[in-house]
């Protein structure tokens, strides 16, 4: 698949295969599943980690890395208790994680590239100018 083939993420602007967008989608339904009815604090950080481990609201409840510190820094201990537990845990105490761009950035992207995609996804207007 050539470049000319790939869509643009609208969750990270990146261009993107067809295994790409299905991750996001994949994503997005497991934050749904422990977003807060009620929001108290959004945490948000830039992008999202690559692996599953690390992505707080993935299944299976590895907790590693970005999400271990993340149930951490709310005071969620995770240790000896199912992983659905924990996130509800998080969930009830009004904690969303999100991120400016939804995915995780992929090998080829530079830093500068990745710095000016942050920039445009935090400045960009989030109601469409008529």
């Amino acid at each position: 698949m050539t470049n000319n083939h790939l869509l643009l993420c609208d969750g990270c602007g990146q261009p993107a295969r067809p295994e790409h967008i299905a991750k996001r989608l994949q994503r997005l339904e497991w934050t749904t599943r422990y977003r807060p009815i009620h929001i108290g604090t959004v945490l948000l950080g830039a992008y999202a980690p690559k692996e599953d481990a690390e992505f707080l609201y993935a299944e299976g409840g590895a907790f590693a890395g970005q999400a271990q510190y993340v149930l951490a820094a709310a005071g969620v201990a995770s240790a000896g208790k199912p992983w659905q537990a924990a996130l509800a845990e998080f969930q009830r105490a009004g904690f969303l994680l999100t991120y400016a761009l939804e995915c995780s950035l992929e090998p080829h992207v530079r830093d500068d590239e990745a710095a000016a995609r942050l920039y445009q996804a935090l400045t960009a207007p989030t109601i469409p100018a008529r």
